[in-house]
């Protein structure tokens, strides 16, 4: 197992949706979602995801609009339809 550090951590969530266009959860951030992948050490929606972002990510936004974790959506007005509305 490679631990990160929560810098590392952070660095790798932002620029994961900065190169894929997401949008990181507007009503939480991404802080709740680091504290459990700083602790889990792997992905905090599923134990059989090693990392976080996981490869299954991008293929969950294109069919739901968000991941398994609701960390990454594909954009806001899809965040406000399923969260919000």
């Amino acid at each position: 197992m490679i631990i990160i550090t929560k810098k590392e951590q952070i660095l790798a969530i932002v620029r994961f949706a900065k190169v894929n266009r997401l949008l990181i959860n507007p009503g939480n951030g991404f802080k709740p979602y680091l504290e459990k992948i700083m602790a889990l050490q792997h992905c905090p929606c599923d134990a059989d995801r090693p990392a976080c972002p996981c490869d299954n990510c991008l293929d969950e936004v294109r069919k739901e609009g968000r991941c398994k974790c609701y960390l990454f959506w594909r954009d806001m007005e899809t965040y406000i339809i399923k969260v919000i509305l």
